[in-house]
């Protein structure tokens, strides 16, 4: 039962009022008070529904934590305790990471629409259930598709059609394994033109050509792709970063000690 108030020290407001305060709809309020989430201060003499003040800063409450995404039902079992505030900022951490995780989800999301938007651009037709079948592999093996909207079209086509008939777990696996191994090599001061720096960039450089069937124009999309990993936080990307240094100066020496390895489109 509401509580009873002394109307001559407030003046009630009506369901309309209320409403129309925290702009929301009266068939809202009236459902608020249907579940049990805001039940009003007192009835009219007639009957109908009186709000106080308090009411006020309640609803303004459920409306502020439907914006952040919670239930009804969550709202329901939360509002008791909002006036504590380390009950509110427990609240609040909770739903920034349920809000971080859809944000990501949303993000790729918009990198599948993006590369269908893409192939269709291109090629005037799309093979959904290819598509469908190598963003779900992607998603599933590499942490994040993302890396594939990071891609030119060339390379793109290339790694679909080449990952058709191929494993990408096992490339993923031995990608991984090499990332891990120079951010060892690293980590242990080995300078990237040392033997051991020259021997991790040569598995690095068979490991793009083999991704890139050797193919000059693939490998220019290939040079592309590390400026477009800012901000990413799959594993691959992380890995990426801690490495991208040392793999620059490896290569570098790399291909000035061996000239003929080097790609001829960027002049070793």
């Amino acid at each position: 039962m509401p509580a009873e108030l002394n109307l001559t020290n407030e003046k009630l407001m009506t369901v309309g009022e209320v409403a129309a305060k925290a702009d929301v709809s009266v068939r809202t309020v009236q459902y608020y008070d249907k579940c049990g989430l805001l039940k009003p201060s007192a009835y009219s003499e007639g009957g109908n529904r009186l709000y106080s003040s308090q009411d006020l800063v309640m609803l303004h409450q459920i409306k502020s934590l439907k914006h952040l995404g919670l239930s009804l039902g969550e709202i329901k079992s939360q509002l008791i305790s909002l006036d504590v505030p380390q009950k509110v900022l427990e609240l609040l951490l909770k739903q920034k990471i349920k809000i971080a995780s859809n944000i990501e989800s949303m993000k790729e999301t918009l990198s599948a629409i993006n590369l269908l938007e893409s192939e269709i651009e291109n090629n005037n037709h799309v093979d959904f259930a290819k598509y469908a079948a190598i963003i779900s592999d992607a998603h599933r093996k590499w942490d994040s598709f993302w890396i594939l909207d990071a891609m030119e079209y060339d390379l793109r086509r290339h790694v679909i059609e080449k990952f058709e008939n191929e494993s990408a777990s096992d490339f993923h696996d031995y990608i991984m394994g090499l990332l891990d191994a120079i951010i060892g090599a690293k980590e242990s001061s080995i300078p990237a033109e040392s033997r051991e720096g020259q021997e991790l960039a040569s598995k690095f450089w068979e490991m793009i050509e083999d991704f890139t069937d050797g193919k000059a124009d693939l490998l220019e999309s290939m040079f592309s792709i590390p400026g477009k990993m800012e901000g990413a936080k799959d594993e691959f990307s992380k890995k990426w970063r801690q490495v991208e240094s040392f793999i620059s100066e490896a290569l570098g020496a790399y291909f000035e000690n061996n000239p003929d390895k080097a790609p001829k489109n960027r002049g070793g």
